[in-house]
């Protein structure tokens, strides 16, 4: 009698569910973000820069002359990338040694030839890049200005009345270039390679009245350089 009253109140009770077990959890796996070339950036750069110079007098045909030398400093600059159209603007300043010196081929009178040399030491400029990105790779060219601290010296024979005469200033002219640089995938470092021509302006030397020389310069540089970018 008391099984058959026991046996239905366990019946009408409902079956207890087993605790489950924790749930490990899974890994999220999100979209990283594009690359970007947007942002600020420092670095360093090493080269080769060629000094050339042609020369003009009016006492002997004309002249050129070629000297390689070494190039080094600090770039600073900017980056603003809009799909794949990066637009910017870079400073930069170098220490140089060229300094390419030459004689004329012809010269009146038994007095000698007249050389000109040329020493560069410093240059700088100030540029606007325009490019296209590649993802992690930008092509880009540029436009600006270039400054150069220099010494031209002109030698000219004693026949026309003097010796040396020179002139150290700073020089300056229009800089056309372009280059490629590349990102390190995981870091804010990029590493470029960047070609430079910098058109520079006239020297005039009166040697000995009507006698004149002009003096021509140009620079040209191959860097090598590394930039960090900071993060925006």
């Amino acid at each position: 009698m008391i099984s058959f009253l026991v046996a239905p109140a366990l019946a009408a009770d409902p079956p207890i569910d087993p605790i489950p077990a924790p749930k490990r959890p899974y890994p999220t796996f999100g979209v990283a973000p594009a690359f970007t070339w947007t942002g600020f950036y420092l670095g360093y750069n090493l080269g080769a820069a060629w000094n050339s110079q042609k020369t003009v007098t009016t006492f002997s045909s004309p002249w050129n002359t070629t000297n390689i030398g070494f190039i080094g400093g600090l770039q600073a600059g900017f980056n603003y990338q809009i799909s794949s159209i990066v637009l910017g603007a870079e400073i930069d300043g170098d220490w140089m040694s060229a300094s390419p010196s030459s004689s004329s081929p012809s010269t009146p009178g038994p007095a000698g030839l007249t050389k000109t040399t040329g020493q560069f030491n410093w240059a700088s400029s100030v540029g606007l890049r325009f490019g296209y990105a590649a993802n992690t790779t930008l092509f880009y060219g540029k436009v600006g200005y270039g400054w150069v601290t220099q010494t031209l010296a002109i030698n000219s024979p004693l026949a026309l009345d003097t010796t040396t005469t020179f002139v150290s200033n700073t020089n300056g002219g229009g800089l056309y270039g372009g280059g490629v640089e590349f990102a390190f995938p995981g870091t804010q470092w990029t590493a470029k390679a960047e070609y430079n021509y910098i058109t520079l302006s006239q020297q005039k030397f009166v040697v000995s009245s009507p006698n004149t020389v002009i003096v021509t310069p140009t620079l040209q540089t191959l860097k090598l350089g590394m930039n960090y970018r900071f993060a925006m």
